[in-house]
């Protein structure tokens, strides 16, 4: 987290200190989810209309999002931002991060970005998702290609910034101990240690050397 970055970050998106800031990071492809993210905040700017989306990411889908966004009437509080190689300073400017995938997520490293900077989240239980974030704690897990479970978790964040606060730091706790550099490389030695002693205790097979 960099506090002294939120203003001047949220600021060059067109923010100010009152706006609750929802930011997705992806590519915009159908594999992302943003559609169920779109139609999860419909109902939920009447009731906050201070409620802005940040998507940062780039892809074939733009233009066809744009549409999805005006036809839903929620284009003034979107914001598309485009492709952005400072993730560590965009980041500073959410108060909630989603990442609403229905495919091609491992083990995202972009929901670990934001969780690192200390911002809570919302995920689909898709993929290797459920496995960084556990509901309830650093944020909620919703079913994948749902929308009403996503509304119902972004109006709960919204509402409650004392909420929104205690996730955020067991956000970072879970990734600075669970997903530094650090422990993924002693994790990866551990596999290739693993494997070797597996292959070691077997018996060759005829002609292999």
């Amino acid at each position: 987290p960099r506090p002294e970055l939120r203003m001047p970050v949220r600021s060059s998106f067109g923010f100010d200190s009152e706006h609750i800031v929802v930011g997705i990071v992806a590519r915009l492809v159908p594999a992302k989810g943003h559609t169920f993210l779109f139609k999860a905040v419909k109902p939920l700017v009447g009731e906050f209309p201070l409620l802005r989306i940040l998507v940062l990411g780039e892809g074939a889908l733009r233009g066809i999002l744009q549409k999805e966004v005006d036809s839903l009437g929620i284009g003034p509080h979107v914001h598309f931002a485009g492709f952005r190689d400072d993730m560590s300073r965009c980041v500073q400017a959410l108060d909630i991060m989603v990442q609403p995938s229905i495919d091609c997520d491992t083990s995202s490293f972009s929901l670990k970005e934001g969780m690192a900077a200390g911002v809570p989240v919302i995920a689909s239980d898709y993929g290797g998702l459920p496995e960084i974030v556990t509901d309830g704690v650093e944020g909620y897990l919703v079913p994948a290609g749902t929308v009403e479970p996503l509304t119902f978790a972004l109006k709960r964040l919204i509402k409650d910034p004392g909420l929104r606060r205690q996730m955020g730091i067991a956000a970072r706790e879970r990734v600075v101990n669970d997903f530094s550099i650090e422990r993924f490389a002693i994790a990866t030695l551990h596999v290739y240690e693993r494997v070797l002693r597996s292959h070691s205790a077997q018996p060759c097979g005829k002609g292999i050397a």
